[in-house]
């Protein structure tokens, strides 16, 4: 009787990792764009050069798996471009404002429930200032997060922070230092579910 009792429990649970299984694949690369709108405020050294400005980042991804209907990690591309006006105090040399263009990418974590989606990304890659009194280039880093309210048929609204740290000059001239800056505002988002959820 016990025996039998240890089976059933056995099949029990490997059932239950088949079951979790089958939902995971069920679930499995869900591709996903949109675009975060908002401000864009240097941090740091940049603060010396550039005032606060705005930010468009267009993005795209892939949600790898998603667990227990709660729970989804993926992978995210996305290019992002600043323009903040230069400070008052810099000679600008008939350019009023410095912009960085950066192309980065790394993983998603996102929690979810009927109504809301919190995320929270970290990744990395290339920056560049495009314009202003900066030419400089370098690799970098990001770290992202969001809370979205869900629409339904995979329309998502809500607010996103962001910081950036790049190994590029912050002011003109020599500098040891790193180009870092704030963005924040709204984010717009499409997932492009299989069953239209």
């Amino acid at each position: 009787m016990r025996r039998r009792k240890r089976w059933s429990s056995v099949w029990g649970g490997i059932l239950m990792l088949f079951g979790m299984g089958a939902g995971v694949r069920a679930s499995a690369l869900e591709p996903y764009v949109g675009v975060d709108v908002g401000m864009a405020a240097p941090t740091e050294k940049l603060r010396r050069t550039a005032d606060v400005g705005g930010v468009i980042a267009p993005h795209g991804g892939v949600r790898l798996f998603t667990l227990a209907d709660s729970f989804t990690l993926g992978l995210e591309l996305t290019p992002q471009f600043t323009a903040m006006p230069l400070d008052s105090g810099v000679s600008t040399k008939g350019r009023n404002v410095q912009s960085v263009f950066s192309l980065t990418a790394g993983p998603r974590f996102a929690l979810y429930d009927e109504y809301f989606e919190v995320s929270l990304s970290s990744g990395g890659g290339y920056y560049t200032h495009t314009f202003g009194v900066i030419d400089d280039d370098g690799g970098g880093w990001y770290l992202a997060g969001a809370i979205q309210y869900r629409l339904g048929q995979g329309n998502l609204v809500g607010l996103f922070a962001r910081r950036d740290e790049a190994h590029m000059r912050p002011v003109k001239g020599p500098s040891t230092d790193l180009t870092t800056y704030f963005t924040g505002g709204l984010i717009f988002q499409h997932v492009f579910l299989p069953d239209g959820r």
